[in-house]
């Protein structure tokens, strides 16, 4: 009996150490795909593809239906700040200003028709902009009371995705029309589409544009068909990384590592800008709507993740995003004086590609710094800032990413 008993001890200690310690964990399930969810506060949104707003206070495991004044239940993307939400519908756009208890159509001037189905929305400072399937961009100035069309140069005014990042603002096409942007505030909008793949049943088109995201100033736009493309020269070109499932929904970003949503098949990570992919699906049935991942946020300590299923995941952050750590590889480039007091020389920055991004952070991995340059061997940093202690240098360029240790003595 205690053989017996010792054996099936084992075996029990045997299964529950082989069980997996890092995945999604599901925490609801909603009536339709979420497929945007967003925070304010202690409050979490789901707006979903046929049943509206979802609210949870927490912290994703109970979900509470906040339509009232909503009079169309197809949403497609939400936005918050503080107590106002904006919410994109098939017809148009709705506003709330207390936390989604109630909601009102925001502004006359987006058609209530078909051709306003909203495909994102992003704040940009106090401004709004909308990007819709077939009536182009719009802008609010007034946090969504009224709107403005701002389509002078786009041909294509079905868009899906929008997108902002240092003064330059970009849109992707669902259709075929590539990704467009302008640097003048919607003004005028032009083309750049030189590097971005042509669908493969209509060359006459581009692939279709889901997201985009950046790190630093390399952009990423996601794709149906051509997995990520990315851009080091501020969006004007674009080259293909491939991945290992071409078809991505969204993606996100944290320091120096990319997250990849795809159709099907989990989610992938890369830290070297798509060199290597690392599947991250861990706790998600592969092939199956579980994996088909349509939303995706950071909100406090966890990454959450929206499914074609109907459910909701998270997973910490920590298990997703590599924290920086002492480096054990020589790198190529080199830090001089170091230790150093108020100013630095980081030389040997060769790279085929003309931007180069330096970053400094604390222990804890704080960005402290970033600095860029074009077309140098040697970057010079003033880092007087800086207090007495050890810090990390990531240099990062085209082809890869390297760390360096920064001690300050003052």
């Amino acid at each position: 009996m205690k053989n017996f008993t010792k054996i099936l001890f084992t075996i029990i200690f045997l299964c529950l150490f082989k069980l997996p310690f890092a995945q999604w964990v599901q925490v609801y399930t909603l009536p339709s795909c979420p497929f945007s969810i967003v925070s304010s506060g202690d409050k979490i949104f789901a707006c979903t593809v046929v049943n509206g707003i979802y609210i949870s206070t927490d912290m994703g495991m109970t979900f509470t239906q906040s339509n009232t004044g909503l009079n169309d239940s197809s949403t497609r993307d939400v936005i918050v700040r503080d107590s106002l939400l904006l919410v994109g519908t098939r017809t148009g756009v709705y506003r709330s200003i207390d936390y989604g208890v109630s909601w009102n159509r925001s502004g006359t001037e987006i058609p209530a028709n078909i051709q306003s189905n909203v495909g994102e929305l992003i704040f940009r400072g106090d401004s709004v902009l909308v990007a819709t399937w077939g009536n182009g961009i719009f802008l609010s100035l007034d946090f969504g009371l009224s709107w403005t069309t701002i389509n002078n140069g786009i041909e294509d005014l079905y868009l899906d995705c929008i997108f902002e990042h240092g003064g330059r603002i970009f849109a992707g096409s669902p259709t075929g029309g590539g990704i467009i942007e302008t640097d003048d505030f919607g003004q005028t909008w032009v083309t750049r589409n030189q590097g971005v793949p042509r669908m493969w049943a209509d060359p006459n088109k581009y692939v279709i544009i889901t997201s985009f995201s950046n790190i630093g100033d390399i952009i990423f736009a996601s794709t149906r068909g051509a997995g990520v493309l990315r851009s080091d020269d501020h969006g004007l070109s674009w080259i293909e990384i491939p991945t290992p499932n071409y078809h991505i929904w969204r993606t996100l970003t944290s320091d120096f590592s990319l997250l990849t949503c795809h159709d099907g098949t989990g989610v992938l990570k890369t830290d070297d800008l798509g060199t290597t992919w690392t599947d991250m699906s861990e706790g998600l049935a592969l092939y199956t709507p579980d994996a088909s991942i349509r939303s995706i946020s950071k909100i406090n300590d966890y990454i959450y993740i929206g499914t074609w299923s109907e459910k909701l995941y998270r997973r910490p952050i920590d298990e997703l995003f590599t924290h920086i750590e002492t480096p054990e590889l020589e790198n190529c480039f080199k830090v001089y004086p170091n230790p150093a007091r108020d100013n630095i020389t980081i030389s040997g920055l060769l790279s085929s590609s003309n931007l180069i991004q330096v970053y400094i952070y604390d222990i804890q991995g704080t960005q402290l710094m970033h600095d860029q340059s074009y077309n140098q061997s040697k970057i010079e940093l003033d880092v007087s800032i800086l207090k007495t202690g050890i810090y990390f240098i990531k240099v990062l360029t085209k082809e890869k990413i390297e760390i360096g240790k920064l001690e300050i003595q003052k």
